[in-house]
């Protein structure tokens, strides 16, 4: 169903400002076919210590850079539905289970940016598999101990000062964490270790996109 709303203010490419259509994009424009095409397989995803596996959707290279640059430091959701049904696409083809969590950002840029961009992404997911027949749970799980924020700071900074706790403990059935980007895999690591402590026997990750080691050909 189209709303009133995309008619009078139709959408624009979260990545390059083309103004879209709701309709003639199918269900969402941003990102425009143009800038989808720009968006480049994650390919191997290396292993990451407490993971089962981790799933990732694209390379953070191309398209995926600015698309999600813009939501979480310009609060752009014009992207969140397209990439809900992507997310939801490879829940399915991967056949992927469990409580859905999300990895969260610290409380002083939760703050800052009023809202968290990976629960953003994370609820759209449940509320795209729930549209679907499926009866997806979604939880808050983790707590993330406030610290420096990752961004530009190297490998091993990062496994040294991220931090999260379990909010309660949980049960032996399995949990997927969400995170928008991955990096090092320092994030998901740390709250694998915090949910394994909290009781958690499988965890698997879940991201929208895989930032590759340099000379990678990204």
């Amino acid at each position: 169903m189209i709303s009133i709303g995309s008619i009078l203010f139709p959408p624009r490419c979260a990545v390059c400002g083309t103004l879209g259509s709701s309709a003639a994009a199918g269900s969402t424009a941003s990102p425009c076919g143009r800038c989808r095409g720009g968006l480049r397989d994650a390919g191997t995803v290396p292993a990451i210590v407490g993971l089962d596996r981790v799933v990732a959707l694209y390379r953070y290279a191309g398209s995926a850079r600015p698309l999600l640059a813009g939501l979480k430091y310009r609060n752009n959701r014009a992207c969140v539905t397209w990439l809900a049904e992507q997310l939801a696409q490879a829940w399915v083809e991967q056949a992927m289970e469990g409580t859905l969590t999300w990895a969260p950002t610290s409380p002083a840029r939760a703050r800052q940016r009023g809202f968290d961009q990976s629960e953003v992404l994370a609820r759209a997911l449940r509320q795209r598999r729930r549209a679907a027949g499926h009866a997806q749970g979604l939880e808050a799980l983790l707590r993330r101990v406030p610290g420096p924020a990752q961004t530009g700071r190297m490998g091993r900074e990062r496994a040294q000062q991220v931090h999260f706790v379990a909010r309660r403990a949980v049960g032996p059935g399995p949990i997927v964490v969400f995170d928008d980007v991955l990096t090092t895999g320092s994030t998901l690591a740390a709250a694998a270790f915090a949910l394994r402590a909290a009781g958690a026997v499988r965890v698997e990750g879940l991201v929208v996109a895989y930032t590759p080691p340099p000379g990678s050909n990204a």
